[in-house]
């Protein structure tokens, strides 16, 4: 089984549990007296913050770790906006900002070779990026060579989701702390001042706890040692798909040797 099976079933069996202690809280009045009003504070909360980060015109820089490239240095950078989306029995609310990169204080890559242009030119294009400065092309029209430096800006999201139905309010933060989101689910016992502290300390970089679960050590330990067992995969299965590219691009460079020749071949039996 693998880590992602592991995970899958771990997960499933967390919501388990979840909707359990939810089955046995009683639905009557669960959004309009415990889990609406919670949510409301929450919201009231971010308001207040939003404002003070627009007025004090907050600034905030940010390093992310972008593979095979390096370090991408940006600015998290007024404005800051905040919106709700509300029904009769559910709430929507984000909370959104953008990150401007800092071009000079990236690295500057030159790559050479088809495979590790593409490959460097994918991982931008994924994260809404531009960089290839200069580039080279064979006959064929393909990038074969490029000068990289990190462009753009990188969209930082908090989606908060809570009703009735739900049950909880569902936190997911997205690109605050690296490439990648997290989601949290929350009762509304769970819903204090303290809880919507650690938030705002997270939102505005001063601490990442809140983006974390607690995970006893050996759990820590043991999924780490499987993340390390299925990126050591990944790479072979990387190293073995470029290796497929290379021999193609050997083959066709054969092939349209061979061509060259037979034609000439042709001319001098002329």
């Amino acid at each position: 089984m693998g880590i992602l099976d592991e995970l899958k079933q771990e997960a499933e069996r967390r919501r388990t549990g979840e909707h359990a202690v939810l089955q046995e809280e009683p639905k009557e009045g669960l959004w309009t007296e415990r889990l609406g009003p919670k949510v409301q504070d929450l919201y009231e909360f971010l308001k207040q913050l939003t404002t003070h980060l627009n007025e004090l015109k907050k600034r905030i820089r940010v390093v992310y770790s972008l593979p095979g490239y390096g370090d991408v240095v940006a600015q998290v950078e007024p404005p800051y906006s905040l919106r709700a989306t509300p029904g009769s029995d559910s709430v929507e609310i984000a909370f959104d900002c953008f990150a401007q990169v800092v071009s000079e204080e990236c690295p500057v890559l030159e790559t050479e070779g088809l495979v590790r242009t593409q490959a460097v030119n994918q991982v931008f294009t994924k994260h809404r990026l531009s960089g290839l400065q200069e580039s080279r092309k064979n006959a064929n029209g393909e990038v074969v060579a490029g000068r990289f430096q990190a462009r753009g800006r990188i969209p930082l999201t908090l989606a908060i989701e809570a009703g009735q139905a739900l049950g909880v309010a569902r936190i997911t933060l997205t690109n605050f702390y690296g490439f990648a989101a997290t989601t949290r689910s929350f009762r509304h016992q769970q819903l204090t001042p303290a809880l919507f502290d650690s938030l705002g300390r997270y939102l505005t970089h001063d601490d990442a706890s809140f983006g974390r679960e607690n995970v006893d050590e050996d759990v820590r330990r043991s999924l780490a040692a499987k993340v390390q067992r299925e990126q050591a995969k990944r790479r072979i299965e990387q190293d073995l798909a470029e290796q497929a590219v290379e021999d193609e691009e050997r083959v066709r460079s054969l092939m349209a040797g061979s061509r060259l020749v037979q034609m000439i071949q042709k001319l001098l039996g002329r």
